[in-house]
């Protein structure tokens, strides 16, 4: 796993590189009296706010709009800034093609991040001893819940020392119709209640 962290983050790297140089050219050009190595430190910090906001989304703060909607955000600010720069530099090529050749950086910056929260959440998943662990934490939650309804932000709150955890129980816990999400809020299923209330 170390590997393919290493390797992923390798490449995002390069991709930084070349990346950061398209976009601080493009902030240059209203760079004025400024210091000149001001285009490219924003750039790198454009280029490495969408990557990790990208890592986040996917990793610790998967439930978090603000990290999935400011990576994106932040991507699209990168890949305009890179589009406008490499369509500068190369006026005589067709539209469609400097389109395509700037697409490296939704795929190097954005999907790298995406991937490597993939990679550490499917290996924190592995290093669990057995499902059994899963117990506990679905028990915690369903009594969470019993007390009222609650916001993901909520649960991730009070449960926050299993936040790896936590977005794989609560899929488990709903597609079991033992919880339900309706709109913001998550509470235990009508159908759970009255089981309870039955025995």
């Amino acid at each position: 796993m170390r590997w393919f962290a290493g390797s992923i983050i390798l490449a995002y790297v390069a991709t930084l590189a070349t990346s950061a140089a398209h976009l601080a050219e493009w902030y240059a050009n209203t760079n004025g009296d400024l210091p000149p190595y001001l285009p490219l430190f924003l750039a790198i910090t454009l280029e490495a706010n969408a990557f990790i906001l990208s890592l986040l989304s996917n990793y610790i703060l998967r439930e978090s709009a603000w990290a999935r909607y400011g990576a994106l955000a932040a991507l699209a600010l990168v890949w305009l800034g890179n589009f406008e720069s490499m369509r500068a530099n190369a006026p005589a090529l067709p539209l469609w093609s400097v389109f395509a050749s700037s697409l490296f950086v939704p795929v190097g910056t954005y999907v790298m991040g995406k991937v490597l929260g993939e990679l550490l959440s499917t290996q924190e998943r592995k290093a669990e001893p057995n499902v059994s662990t899963l117990v506990p934490l679905r028990e915690r939650v369903l009594s969470f819940l019993a007390e009222g309804a609650r916001t993901t932000r909520d649960i991730y709150e009070a449960f926050a020392d299993e936040r790896g955890r936590l977005r794989d129980t609560l899929h488990e816990l709903s597609q079991q119709g033992a919880i339900q999400r309706e709109g913001t809020l998550w509470k235990i299923a009508p159908s759970s209640l009255d089981r309870a209330s039955g025995e």
